[in-house]
């Protein structure tokens, strides 16, 4: 056996990947709690997600490393509420390392099978939403392209009757990975920011055209929100990949 299949047994191992996604979420911690955050906005969405309003948060693929932590300072834990967040992840190799790490994190997941059919991948995200959780979403994942919203997205809040919101944040020191998606890690003992958008809501009667349309507005939007945060970082915004 080629040492490249070897090496990708032992990395697909159970143990493996468990030691893995223990040791990225204790490093996640580290650099979250040693850096000086400043949260712009979020204040507002306390009474929307509080109310439990169907609620879908897009971010873009490259900015998850900090996503659970972000959620669990939310300011609604200052009235002693907390609401479950439910992400949507792939349930390709790379997938499951990340729903492995997010449970560390009693961050639930659904896991979307590119072998899955749409319509059954689509019944597991609303169920979770019509169960009372927030969905978080990154519409260009699992594989791209960077940072390009996809119209299924859409179609699932319009089905979900949910609102969708859009987080971005960004540090001041970080390494960006030569990935696809150009992940954006954190460095400890940072400053960073983290913005909130209450997003848009989607028609009910929205059809294909619609659907497509709204994508593109919110694909500007979080964009902005992603570049505005990287600015403000001192940071050039990482481009989106070429449609």
């Amino acid at each position: 056996m080629k040492l490249s299949g070897i090496t990708r047994r032992i990395t697909r191992h159970p143990a493996v990947q468990s030691l893995a996604s223990w040791l990225i979420a204790q490093y996640l911690k580290l650099a979250y709690f040693t850096t000086r955050w400043t949260f712009e906005s979020w204040p507002q969405s306390h009474t929307t997600i509080m109310a439990g309003a169907p609620l879908f948060v897009f971010l873009w693929h490259n900015r998850i490393a900090a996503m659970p932590l972000i959620w669990k300072q939310h300011p609604w834990r200052e009235s002693g509420g907390e609401k479950v967040l439910t992400i949507v992840v792939s349930d390709h190799r790379d997938g499951r390392m990340v729903s492995s790490t997010m449970e560390r994190f009693k961050v639930e997941h659904v896991p979307v099978s590119s072998k899955e059919k749409q319509l059954t991948a689509a019944k597991n995200v609303l169920r979770a939403i019509r169960a009372g959780r927030t969905v978080g979403m990154t519409p260009d994942g699992p594989r791209g392209p960077r940072m390009r919203m996809k119209a299924p997205a859409v179609t699932l809040a319009r089905l979900a009757g949910a609102r969708i919101a859009l987080i971005a944040y960004s540090v001041k020191w970080r390494v960006v990975l030569g990935s696809w998606d150009r992940f954006l890690l954190p460095l400890p003992f940072n400053r960073g920011v983290i913005l909130w958008d209450e997003g848009f809501d989607v028609p009910k009667d929205l059809d294909e055209s619609g659907a497509a349309k709204l994508a593109e507005e919110i694909e500007v939007a979080l964009t902005g929100l992603t570049n505005k945060a990287d600015r403000m970082m001192g940071h050039a915004p990482i481009e989106a990949a070429p449609r």
